[in-house]
Parts: C-alpha cells; sequence; structure tokens
C-alpha cells in the first residue's frame, strides 16, 4: 500500500530493488503512486506494464496452481482494475483469493482477500468491498480500524453509512 506524507519523495525512492526485485511489484506500486497523484495516464502505463509481466508469469505456471504468497491471479486482477477491465478484474480476483483460502493459509489469504477489498474498491464495488473488511476485520488480517481512517485506497468508501460505522468501530 501506498501511504506517504509526501508521494513525490517516496516515488523517487521507489527502485526495482525496493520491491525485492519484483517487476510486477514495482509496476504496481509505481501505478498505484501515480493513481493517488491522480496522474492517470502514468497509472495507466504502469498497470499495462504490470499486466504485461503477469500474464506472461500465469501463463508459464500450471493451473490453479498459487506461486509464492501472492496469487499471480489477484495481482493481475489489481493490474485490470487499475486499467478499468472490471469483469476481468473481478473474476481473477475471486479465483486468486479462492487459490488460497484463509483456513489453509492464514498469512496469504488474508492477503488475497485484501487483494480482493482493493479490486472492488478500485471497480466500484462498494458493498462487496465493505463485506470482505468486514470479514478481514473479525479475523488476523494486516486490516485495521485506524488504516482504514487514512488509507486512501478507501477515499471513495468515505461518506458510506456502512463504512463509516465499520470505522468507528460498530
Amino acid at each position: 500500500r501506498v501511504l506517504a506524507a509526501d508521494y513525490h519523495d517516496a516515488l523517487t525512492r521507489l527502485t526495482l530493488q525496493a520491491v525485492g526485485g519484483d517487476s510486477a511489484g514495482y509496476y504496481l506500486t509505481k501505478a498505484e503512486f501515480y493513481a493517488v497523484k491522480n496522474d492517470i495516464p502514468a497509472a495507466h502505463a504502469y498497470y499495462d506494464s504490470a499486466r504485461v509481466v503477469l500474464a506472461a508469469k500465469m501463463a508459464a505456471r500450471p493451473p490453479n496452481k498459487a506461486s509464492g504468497q501472492q496469487p499471480v491471479e489477484t495481482q493481475l486482477a489489481l493490474a485490470y482494475a487499475g486499467l478499468g477491465r472490471k469483469a476481468d478484474a473481478i473474476r481473477l480476483g475471486q479465483e486468486g483469493a479462492q487459490l488460497v483460502p484463509v483456513p489453509r493459509d492464514a498469512l496469504a489469504g488474508p492477503r488475497a482477500v485484501l487483494d480482493l477489498v482493493e479490486i472492488y474498491v478500485r471497480t466500484g464495488e462498494y458493498d462487496a468491498a465493505l463485506d470482505q473488511l468486514e470479514y478481514l476485520l473479525s479475523i488476523p488480517s494486516p486490516v485495521s480500524l485506524p488504516l482504514l481512517r487514512v488509507d486512501p485506497l478507501y477515499t471513495p468508501l468515505r461518506g458510506n453509512p456502512r463504512f463509516e460505522r465499520l470505522v468507528a468501530g460498530h
């Protein structure tokens, strides 16, 4: 997630090495920075670069197999969401979350569900995002009420009565 007081400074410090040499992660992070800065053409360029890398990675591995801690499906779905490919993003995001169910993987499972939340928010499926956020808050996960209050991802949800009740802790 991109949480920075100075996005320009954070963007200039972001290197491929900072994301562990993962070019897809680098492109997705750069895309997120530009999306937060509302530089849509630059965000789209990085989302598309991530899409190319991730589509090749997905084609090179056996179907229905998660690779590493984050399914390729959810990463590619994030790129699709950033590119406005709503149906593809939701379909792949759901597939990715199913590859690492929370009961089977207490680390990667919640992370995949959190990716699905991001996909739902970026595609305007706010009720689905809120359903998943409620679930994530009920289990050990990377989601917390303070994070929901400050993360720019959730800006479209602010003012939604259900979201406001959620962040108030009710």
